[in-house]
């Protein structure tokens, strides 16, 4: 998209630096766009990391000895390749010509933004078992600041582990070199235990850095001296040989660079970047996230048929709601002990319930012009189950010795599906490619209830620790690539227990439709996950029930799933039509620049609130909330992001009522009380430029 850009005169240009040089950001286009200097700043790193070999940002030990002083005296060539007009990618291999043995660095330069993505790949090319690798550490790198001695923050989130503070953002600052801060996943699931972003910055500016490795990951920051420090980052445990032709490749790292004294802006560089090259496309066209329902609040999992699922998707095509997904979860398979969690391992349909299998269901959704979205779980396998009995030479048993708090595992029977068996990936592609085909699956809802590190380290050999689990990413991405070339049209969502697998890996194969299962019952909660997940990317989803407005406002981003429980009653019907067409024509703002306009805690006294900027579309969304402990009846709030020469218009939504009017510097600078309705309550104030403030958005709903 694009946008109108502003051009103000010099002299008026360095007034407003002056005045506002933590507001002012360039209106172009979809998002806030990078400057020439951080342009530059990236591309000087990207010659001197990878073009010229002066500093290599990586490490790994072979037979004994530093990458660092290897490659020097290894056999190199280079190669870049225009991938497309905003993609060039520098390709470096080196080979040790006496064991044959091969690492190749493929960097890729996004050249519309000031970012650069790497892996690594190593490979037996010889005839013999390679010498031992290890410590592979696709990060190694500082950061400098131009102050010495000025401070160094970082910025990061906690991961998602069902808790009121999944996601929370988190700051502090790194000191002296006496102290070290390290961040880990937990279990194997990438955003389980710490998100796989960071925000490192110091006064002048900072570095966006990311992980992209859906397994486990450790990053470290240490402060070496005065005005440096040193970031590594990679598998936590590899210590492997390579067997004849056998290669792995290590986690990625994605980095960028950012100016300023406001680490917001690296933010909304990085959600931007994400937006554009690390998101799905859908036929070729950048993916759009669901408004779906859902019947299960209304029917147990274990309870749907196809009969009842057909009648209530009846019931609410009559009513007309403006719904685009029909969402069936777990429990359309054959059961164990009528218990769906029990009989993961089933993969067809249960032929009592749904004995013309899940066609029946998709075809109804897509009479209506809905998508279908359906659920699976392929990775954990239950006793008892198809899969169990017939395909045991590609499980993983459950270790005996895991710790207590996932010892569950084991006495439930959890199995893992080994998708470092390439015969196993095989299998699974062949498997849910016709579910997709034969049911019309739109979405494919991709779960993971289990800790899968456990698995990969069990009976793990000396010489070959993080092999399976290196494998077994690989499978993972394999799997997904084939499912998604087969069927160009399909979406994946990738659940993990809600939140578990965000990195950007697979934020390029697949969207975040649940963020957290922390689920609906706890409004703070989920506002602190929005805020929290909001600032590190663009997509993903949450939702509840539209009649109660302070936790439905609570979850929504770009992707809602609406529960079915207000459709017994007429009237409450009448309420939720307008909620659900109100999120519809708002949604598309959420996917812009995201700024906090308060702090974030999860106390129920005082107001949280944000915005959402779409530069290209001159307007933007406030969502404040108003706790129930708080004596105030407006918040005074302050603008990010706008045209310092425009005049916007701010309308509440919920009574179509003009709050104020005003230039975008006297909303940024100055600010405006915007009024709160009672307590436990969820405000929604849309802006536009006054000359295009009537809109449809500003209709009464």
């Amino acid at each position: 998209m694009t946008g109108r850009r502003k051009s103000p005169t010099a002299a008026s240009l360095a007034w407003l630096i002056a005045l506002l040089s933590t507001f002012f950001t360039t209106r172009v286009s979809f998002a806030v766009v990078p400057s020439e200097a951080e342009l530059k700043r990236a591309d000087d790193w990207i010659q001197s990391s990878f073009v010229s070999g002066a500093s290599y940002p990586f490490r790994f030990d072979y037979d004994g000895q530093s990458s660092a002083a290897l490659l020097p005296t290894w056999e190199k060539s280079q190669t870049e390749v225009r991938l497309n007009e905003n993609r060039l990618q520098h390709v470096t291999v080196f080979r040790d010509p006496k064991q044959q043995f091969e690492v190749r660095l493929v960097a890729t330069h996004y050249t519309d933004f000031p970012a650069v993505e790497w892996v690594l790949h190593f490979k037996n090319i010889g005839d013999q078992v390679s010498p031992i690798l290890k410590n592979i550490l696709p990060l190694w790198t500082s950061v400098q600041t131009p102050i010495e001695g000025g401070p160094f923050d970082l910025r990061y989130a906690l991961g998602s582990h069902n808790r009121s503070d999944d996601f929370q953002l988190q700051t502090t600052r790194i000191l002296d070199a006496s102290e070290g801060l390290n961040f880990s996943s937990h279990g194997g699931r990438s955003s389980d235990g710490h998100l796989p972003f960071f925000n490192l910055h110091h006064e002048s500016g900072g570095v966006m850095l990311g992980i992209g490795w859906t397994g486990d990951w450790t990053m470290r920051f240490h402060r070496s001296n005065a005005s440096t420090v040193n970031v590594v980052a990679g598998m936590p445990r590899t210590r492997l040989h390579l067997k004849p032709g056998e290669q792995i490749r290590s986690p990625a790292i994605l980095l960028s660079f950012w100016d300023g004294d406001d680490p917001i802006r690296g933010h909304n560089l990085q959600r931007a970047l994400l937006r554009k090259h690390f998101s799905p496309l859908i036929d070729g066209q950048p993916a759009k996230l669901p408004i779906a329902m859902s019947p299960h609040a209304v029917i147990p999992f274990e309870k749907i048929t196809e009969q009842n699922v057909l009648e209530f998707i009846d019931r609410v095509a009559a009513l007309d709601l403006p719904v685009e997904t029909w969402w069936i979860d777990t429990g359309w398979f054959t059961m164990v002990d009528n218990h769906w969690a029990k009989s993961v391992g089933n993969f067809e349909s249960d032929p009592v319930r749904f004995p013309n299998g899940m066609k029946p269901i998709g075809d109804a959704a897509h009479s209506l012009g809905w998508r279908f979205l359906l659920w699976q779980e392929p990775e954990r396998v239950m006793p008892g189950t198809w899969f169990h009995e017939h395909h045991s030479q590609w499980l993983i048993p459950p270790p005996s010795d895991m710790p207590f708090p996932v010892k569950y595992m084991y006495e439930d029977g959890f199995h893992l599906l080994d998708l470092s068996d390439a015969d196993a990936v095989d299998w699974l592609i062949e498997t849910t490619s016709q579910l997709v085909a034969d049911a019309g699956v739109d979405i494919y809802r991709n779960d993971c209830n289990i800790y899968p590190s456990y698995y990969w380290q069990k009976d793990e050999p000396a010489d070959r620790v993080g092999m399976r689990e290196s494998q077994y990413v690989a499978g993972l991405y394999r799997w997904i690539d084939a499912l998604c070339r087969r069927h160009p049209h399909l979406l994946i969502d990738n659940c993990a227990s809600g939140g578990r697998r965000i990195d950007f890996e697979m934020l390029r194969r697949s969207v975040v439709l649940w963020r957290s299962d922390m689920g609906l019952g706890n409004p703070i909660a989920n506002q602190s996950i929005s805020y929290g997940l909001a600032h590190w990317i663009p997509l993903w989803g949450g939702g509840g029930n539209p009649l109660d407005s302070y936790r439905f406002r609570s979850t929504l981003g770009p992707a809602a799933v609406i529960s079915g429980t207000a459709l017994g009653d007429p009237n409450r019907v009448a309420a939720c039509k307008p909620a659900i067409a109100q999120y519809r024509d708002l949604r598309h703002l959420t996917e812009g620049d995201f700024y906090p306009l308060t702090t974030c805690h999860l106390r129920d006294e005082g107001c949280i609130a944000w915005q959402y900027d779409r530069p290209d579309l001159d307007e933007g969304l406030l969502q404040v909330f108003r706790r129930a402990n708080v004596s105030d009846d407006s918040l005074p709030l302050k603008l990010r992001g706008l045209d310092p020469h425009s005049t916007y218009t701010v309308i509440d939504l919920d009574s179509s009522d003009e709050i104020t009017t005003a230039s975008g510097i006297e909303l940024m600078s100055k600010g405006f009380e915007y009024p709160l309705a009672g307590p436990d309550t969820a405000m929604l104030y849309h802006y536009r430029e006054s000359e295009i403030a009537n809109s449809k958005i500003t209709t009464k709903r």
